[in-house]
């Protein structure tokens, strides 16, 4: 893989493990079921495998997958959110071969 594309699945799996090292706090701060941080570190597990699934896939459906996993077998009430989100992120990418390191703060705010 050319240097100046971004690897998301490894992005996501960088993301998952530090979260996972927090994940404690995260649930302890979450005042009304104690598991938003056991949610996050799922759903970007999913994330991850999804997008390292589709890796030779152009960008577009990559994300797309993502967030049909995350539709599919997210946890919690925020996956739904981010499903919608990977799938404004796929419209935004559609037809490019790769994402740039200069465009990954456009990728994580249509995620978001």
């Amino acid at each position: 893989m050319p240097q100046n594309r971004v690897d998301l699945a490894n992005v996501f799996q960088t993301v998952t493990r530090d979260l996972a090292q927090n994940k404690q706090a995260l649930n302890s701060a979450d005042t009304f079921n104690q598991d938003h941080g056991d949610n996050m570190v799922q759903n970007l597990d999913l994330i991850a495998n999804a997008l390292h699934a589709r890796s030779d896939a152009p960008p577009a459906d990559a994300l797309r997958y993502a967030g049909q996993q995350l539709q599919q077998q997210g946890k919690g009430g925020t996956s739904q959110f981010y499903a919608k989100g990977f799938e404004q992120a796929a419209e935004q990418f559609q037809g490019k071969s790769a994402i740039q390191p200069n465009e990954v703060g456009g990728l994580l705010e249509a995620i978001l």
